[in-house]
């Protein structure tokens, strides 16, 4: 990466301003658009099991005073995320107390998405960790860490604010899916210690990887819908909205003029590797994503080519490489890739995750009269010409 650390700080938070002025103007119209709904039109909110409820209740006294269940339109608005890394906010530090550190790496970040939105709302939840699978999406389902189950989590929040967005992303993890950070660790271990590139021990396998991820994340989809009917909810009352993965890394980082080097840079994988990543891998990845947003009648937010000339290494990156975060070690933190033995190596992960830019695309979450954007920003300078840098952002429809 290119300028100093404090120089590449301040530009990401300038484009994550910029970003975040555009999500507001985009999204505002469809949140008044809504028609209310009568009492009498809502199912019945169901009971919670008994550890849930006092969960519940507790959360609701300190909302409101008492720990009642209030009808939906007396209750606080709420935004809500859910999913794994790509949207828990790891990578981007600023963690919120007690989810980096050994016993719970869930990893979320008090500069996530939802907190940089400029959405009105009077509560934000951010209830992603790193590492989830689709099935802890799903209420009663496994739990990560020492934390409730993700469904279990919106189920109860869903009774004490009026949900108005919920921004899900997942299908990355789990047995049966594309299996990100496995793939991630092995490519990145075999440019490591030069073992030669990643891409054809995957190639011929991805489509049936990806066919997996997507029958998982419908019945993640079709269990949020129905926790959100099970707390009294029209599909009315709020927006689902899944976004898709965007592509961390890029076979033209040697077209930077400021190229910081593998190793600095953190952009430890082959060229081919890269390749197969942008041009395959993700890709198909979204297809999958999309056909299961389809099949679940879900808001689609196609953000697989967000950071096409500003992955890792470009001269404006937006996303962090491998890197050693010295003082951390925990075999549970994440999958290492040199061993702990390494002096001062704590903590080195392949983690490839967006830095700020997705932080800030839920602007282009519920734009009116589209049930499916895309969204991609402008590439960088070493890999297009100037005439193509006048456009800051290029977010535009994609077809229904």
């Amino acid at each position: 990466m290119s300028g100093t650390p404090a120089s590449r700080e301040r530009g990401h938070r300038r484009r994550l301003a910029q970003v975040a002025v555009l999500a507001t103007a985009l999204v505002l119209p469809m949140l008044s658009t809504a028609t209310p709904a009568a009492a009498a039109d809502r199912p019945a909110v169901q009971p919670l099991p008994a550890h849930l409820e006092t969960i519940r209740a507790a959360e609701a006294t300190a909302l409101y005073g008492a720990p009642g269940i209030r009808p939906i339109e007396q209750r606080r608005t709420a935004l809500i995320t859910m999913g794994d890394s790509q949207i828990s906010g790891e990578g981007v530090g600023n963690y919120v107390p007690g989810t980096h550190q050994p016993g719970n790496w869930c990893d979320r970040s008090y500069d996530q998405a939802v907190f940089r939105t400029g959405i009105t709302a009077d509560e934000r939840y951010n209830i992603a960790c790193s590492g989830a699978t689709p099935w802890n999406l799903i209420v009663g389902g496994p739990t990560q860490h020492n934390e409730l189950n993700q469904g279990d989590h919106l189920a109860i929040k869903a009774r004490n604010t009026h949900i108005k967005l919920l921004w899900v992303v997942v299908g990355a993890n789990g047995d049966g899916t594309i299996q990100f950070g496995p793939v991630a660790t092995d490519c990145a271990i075999r440019r490591v210690f030069f073992q030669g590139p990643c891409w054809p021990t995957y190639t011929d396998q991805w489509t049936v990887r990806t066919d997996g991820s997507r029958r998982a994340v419908e019945e993640a989809l079709t269990d949020i819908r129905q926790t959100m009917t099970n707390a009294g909810y029209l599909n009315s009352d709020y927006e689902l909205v899944l976004m898709s993965y965007s592509s961390p890394a890029s076979p033209d980082v040697e077209d930077n003029p400021n190229f910081p080097g593998w190793y600095s840079g953190g952009c430890l994988l082959y060229l081919a590797d890269a390749a197969f990543a942008r041009n395959k891998a993700v890709p198909l990845f979204e297809s999958a994503l999309r056909a299961a947003a389809a099949n679940t009648g879900t808001r689609y937010l196609d953000a697989s080519r967000l950071f096409h000339g500003h992955e890792v290494c470009t001269d404006s990156t937006s996303v962090r490489g491998l890197y050693i975060e010295l003082g951390v070690w925990d075999e549970n933190a994440g999958p290492p890739v040199v061993p702990p033995e390494l002096p001062g190596a704590r903590h080195v992960r392949p983690v490839h995750h967006p830095v700020l830019r997705l932080r800030a695309a839920a602007g282009h979450l519920r734009r009116p009269g589209q049930h499916r954007q895309r969204c991609a920003l402008q590439r960088s300078a070493g890999v297009q010409a100037a005439a193509q840098r006048r456009h800051r952002h290029l977010c535009g429809r994609q077809g229904v």
